[in-house]
């Protein structure tokens, strides 16, 4: 036998929902102000600017942890969630990447085309698994 909601449970879950997608659409957020901060720092010579690189260091832990809270808050959510969660993980792989060619571009002493197209890339569809998100949020898949 399947169980009915009462009034209540839709209200609660209604809000739930509200707030994995507001989670979401603030690391979306992100996203965008770092890779406006990313375009700067591209155009600045070698060794970077310590305020514009803080920024762009602190805009991907605020990615990395809007991800991980997505995660955690999608769960606690009941109902069509599959391809929101899926995208979700999808994005822990260029997460990783975006984080190593980070890290190497901030250590070696020159610029490297290789390492910033990687970042590039890596970014690019670590936002489009967030975008994809969203849209299966808003989409309820």
């Amino acid at each position: 036998m399947t169980e009915r909601k009462t009034g209540k449970q839709k209200t609660k879950e209604a809000n739930n929902m509200s707030s994995v997608l507001s989670s979401m659409i603030v690391t979306v957020l992100f996203f965008v102000i770092a890779i406006v901060v990313g375009f700067r720092l591209e155009r600045s010579p070698k060794p970077y600017r310590l305020a514009l690189l803080s920024a762009h260091i602190v805009l991907f832990v605020l990615i990395a942890g809007g991800i991980v809270a997505c995660l955690y808050k999608i769960n606690g959510v009941s109902g069509n969630k599959f391809f929101s969660t899926l995208s979700l993980y999808l994005a822990a792989l260029p997460l990783v990447t975006s984080l190593v060619t980070g890290a190497i571009m901030v250590i070696i002493k020159q610029k490297n085309l290789g390492l910033i197209l990687a970042h590039k890339v890596s970014m690019f569809f670590m936002a489009i698994s967030v975008v994809a998100g969203v849209v299966f949020m808003i989409g309820k898949v």
